[in-house]
């Protein structure tokens, strides 16, 4: 019974997710959700109270399935602030783990439209499990940054911050243009690797930095 219920709610979400990157939150009704779920409109109610938490819920998934803590833990750790290597290696290590948790190569093709439609189209529910679950760990980011360089103000590690980031989203975001000028049908981990190093590079440069590796 157990095991039968736990099926239930997660093809329920496999199913809302599809359908929520396909066609957006409000286009999305319960019926469609049960029928390709193969479960009945009553069981939305039952695992989730409705659309709109399903639809959290959903978010949350994909959100914890690639969550990265790893400014949090290198704050709390506190070794990286120590020598320049220290904070270069710290750079690369947020970097490389936030490509690994964006691109897996055996996600779910639908991951990545659905955060690209709901930062596009955000809801109550979008703002809410940002707040839980990457907002910290931006904040911790910023925390970081101020430790490497204390001249830095609250707001210019804010940027260095978002900069970081952008180097990741980038190829969220600009994916489709990128496959065309590349002539790829999909990212491979070499290009991947590739991506995650220019970054490290620009990143390093820009702060000041050692590369970790020799070129």
């Amino acid at each position: 019974m157990a095991g039968d219920v736990i099926d239930t709610k997660g093809a329920l979400i496999e199913a809302a997710g599809e359908l929520f990157a396909d066609h957006g939150f409000a286009k999305t009704t319960i019926r469609d959700i049960a029928q390709k779920a193969g479960a009945n409109i009553a069981a939305i109610h039952y695992h989730f109270g409705g659309k709109e938490n399903l639809y959290t819920e959903v978010l949350r998934h994909i959100l914890l399935q690639s969550e990265v803590c790893t400014a949090r833990r290198l704050l709390a750790e506190g070794e990286c602030f120590k020598t320049p290597e220290g904070m270069a290696g710290a750079v690369c290590k947020l970097i490389h783990d936030h490509f690994e948790a964006f691109f897996p190569l055996n996600e779910p093709e639908w991951w990545t439209r659905l955060v690209m439609r709901s930062l596009l189209e955000p809801t109550p529910q979008v703002e809410a499990v940002m707040r839980q679950v990457m907002l910290p760990e931006h904040a911790a980011k910023v925390e970081i940054l101020r430790r490497f360089n204390p001249l830095l103000t609250e707001k210019e590690a804010q940027m260095w911050a978002l900069s970081l980031d952008s180097q990741i989203v980038i190829y969220i975001f600009g994916k489709y243009p990128i496959l065309l000028a590349l002539e790829m049908e999909q990212y491979s981990r070499e290009f991947l690797i590739d991506a995650e190093r220019h970054a490290c590079r620009v990143m390093l440069g820009a702060l000041g930095l050692p590369l970790p590796w020799k070129e």
